[in-house]
């Protein structure tokens, strides 16, 4: 049998079954590389176009977290953000401008002292049915600090015998009865009135907003 075989063995064969085996040893290296083993710079540049990459075959989670720089990014094929999309939305939030936002005094009120405070005088009235009144308006009467302010602008005209406040006081003379305090004149001097039966002009204070 080995004498068949070296009768036919010839340089040509040789050389034959070398490449095989060659061939076969490249193939299984190349497909036993090591993870990660080629790289950048391994890679000559252009090399891998579309052509050799399917669609969608790499995925975010499969690329390193910040491998990716703005140079390998194309930016006019990325949408338009959202919230961006056009420059007048972009000064905007929930569609509100900035004037929009602006904390304001309502219609026929003044800003005064960090609140905003009826400019026209409300009919005279005892204390607590001006206090409902202005609580059913969601507002208050206004405090005698307040008004004290509020008297000083020289537009303000002062309510002549003075003018309902928030100060309520238990009485002086009178057990089980409420004082309240007055802006009696133009100089802001303030004075005691009963709360009950005795009407006098109020204003109410309203909150600011936007």
């Amino acid at each position: 049998m080995l004498d068949q075989i070296r009768n036919r063995l010839t340089y040509a064969n040789v050389m034959a079954t070398l490449a095989v085996f060659i061939a076969l040893a490249d193939s299984s290296y190349a497909l036993s590389l090591p993870r990660n083993s080629v790289g950048r710079a391994k890679i000559k540049r252009n090399a891998v176009g579309a052509s050799e990459t399917r669609r969608n075959a790499v995925r975010s989670s499969e690329v390193k977290a910040n491998a990716l720089k703005g140079v390998d990014i194309n930016e006019s094929s990325l949408a338009p953000v959202p919230s961006a999309a056009t420059a007048a939305n972009a000064q905007k939030l929930g569609g509100l401008t900035a004037d929009h936002l602006k904390v304001r005094c309502p219609s026929g009120t003044r800003a005064n002292a960090g609140a905003c405070m009826e400019e026209k005088l409300r009919p005279a009235e005892t204390f607590h049915e001006a206090a409902t009144r202005c609580d059913v308006a969601g507002r208050r009467l206004p405090t005698l600090a307040e008004l004290d302010v509020f008297y000083l602008d020289p537009e303000v005209q002062p309510a002549a015998g003075g003018e309902l406040t928030s100060n309520v006081f238990e009485s002086r003379s009178m057990a089980n009865r409420l004082d309240v305090t007055l802006i009696a004149d133009d100089a802001g001097t303030a004075s005691f009135q009963a709360a009950v039966g005795n009407p006098k002009p109020f204003r109410c204070v309203a909150y600011p907003r936007n």
